[in-house]
């Protein structure tokens, strides 16, 4: 999903919860006037209020409206009262106190708009755990290690980084996977869209792009080109479709490239991939702006069991 969709729906949301808040107010208020006696302390209290505006304004005395106003909010407590209401049945009742539901507090976003924006990211991800960091990797040796302390200054140089792509190589089970999952859910953290996808997942979406009407196939295209993190899992673990594979991920390599996008990829190919892509594809991946991690060593997931 595009991040500026995100933020319009997430506006939108804001949007829909104040209005939510302040027609459940209105509708008790007008309840409450249908009160002969409640409607005229509330015409007069409004009438107090513009007064005692004008008289601030103009630097005069307020105290003796002051001392009514609390009067008549009294009175309209008790009459409130009498119709299971409360005084703050009359208030909107924003869920954030904080920007009342606009979303932005003195031109920045407020938390609660991070919050939701970043619930919708998480959402839209495909990532199977979005509590995974890299402060919480436990490394099981000194590779993992030395894999965390490079993913930590990646994270820490963006957006700045020269090498926008990411391809982790090793056997089955050394911890690719993870450890890239990791560094994605991080970035999820920091407002970067996210989106993961196995090989196998892909191939078959660029089938389904390859075959769909030519009207299609952009919009079905659109979000692997949108995301600002795009995680392809085991890159050639599928069954490469002639005329579909190789012509799509290369175009999109290409695209998220030129578009200064991020991509990570974790294969058990390294240098094997020219083999079983050829060199358009393999020229992107080994470029100058990719960042190549290997990943030696037994499958600790066989070792643990």
């Amino acid at each position: 999903m595009d991040k500026k969709d995100v933020f319009q729906q997430v506006q939108k949301q804001m949007e829909d919860k104040r209005q939510r808040a302040e027609t459940k107010a209105q509708l008790a208020l007008d309840f409450a006037c249908k009160n002969k006696d409640f409607a005229l302390l509330e015409s007069e209290r409004r009438s107090l209020v513009f007064d005692m505006g004008k008289n601030l304004f103009l630097g005069k005395p307020v105290d003796k409206m002051q001392s009514r106003m609390e009067e008549i909010a009294s009175q309209q407590a008790l009459l409130l009262e009498q119709m299971a209401l409360s005084p703050d049945d009359l208030v909107p009742q924003y869920s954030c106190k904080v920007c009342n539901d606009k979303g932005f507090v003195d031109g920045k976003k407020c938390k609660c708009f991070v919050q939701a924006t970043n619930k919708i990211l998480s959402d839209n991800s495909n990532l199977c755990d979005t509590n995974l960091s890299l402060d919480s990797v436990v490394a099981k040796n000194s590779t993992q290690q030395d894999v965390v302390d490079v993913f930590k200054k990646y994270l820490s140089a963006l957006p700045k980084v020269p090498k926008c792509n990411v391809f982790v190589t090793g056997g089955t089970g050394t911890g690719k996977t993870h450890l890239v999952t990791c560094l994605a859910n991080d970035l999820l953290k920091q407002n970067y869209s996210v989106l993961f996808t196995s090989s196998f997942n892909l191939n078959n979406l660029f089938l389904q792009i390859h075959l769909a009407p030519a009207y299609q196939k952009n919009a079905l295209f659109a979000n692997l080109l949108s995301t600002d993190v795009l995680v392809i899992d085991d890159l050639g673990s599928e069954n490469k479709y002639n005329n579909v594979t190789e012509e799509y991920l290369c175009n999109l390599l290409s695209e998220r490239m030129a578009g200064k996008k991020y991509t990570f990829i974790t294969s058990n190919l390294g240098k094997q991939i020219q083999d079983v892509y050829g060199d358009r594809i393999y020229s992107r991946i080994f470029s100058q702006k990719t960042l190549l991690i290997n990943m030696p060593g037994k499958d600790l997931r066989v070792e643990r069991n």
